[in-house]
């Protein structure tokens, strides 16, 4: 989780450009489960190993990542294996919601 604090709403905006311009995915408008969070926002979610969000809320961007749990072998040798999370997407969608609810709280004038 990373949180970006700008003097106004049009530099917030510039901010999130440009930290979404710094990941080597692709973003798609919304979130995963199409639930309202900040003014503007993107995510990516990839086969149920990783998700990426990252929000617009008045002068504050906010990314949230979470990736799937990993099985990782007792011999240095082995793979790391990813494991079945279907719970992924709504836990990150659900901590960015969270921050964005007290961003709002915190910022009534």
């Amino acid at each position: 989780m990373k949180i970006w604090s700008h003097e106004s709403f049009k530099r917030a905006e510039e901010g999130l450009a440009e930290n979404a311009a710094r990941i080597q995915i692709v973003l798609k408008a919304g979130t995963p489960t199409g639930q309202k969070i900040g003014e503007l926002s993107y995510y990516s979610a990839g086969r149920n190993d990783s998700v990426y969000t990252i929000f617009l809320r008045r002068n504050v961007v906010v990314s949230v990542a979470d990736t799937g749990p990993m099985e990782v072998p007792k011999k240095a040798t082995g793979a790391i294996r990813r494991l079945e999370d279907p719970e992924l997407e709504s836990r990150c969608e659900g901590l960015a919601k969270t921050l964005d609810d007290y961003i709002v709280t915190l910022t009534r004038k």
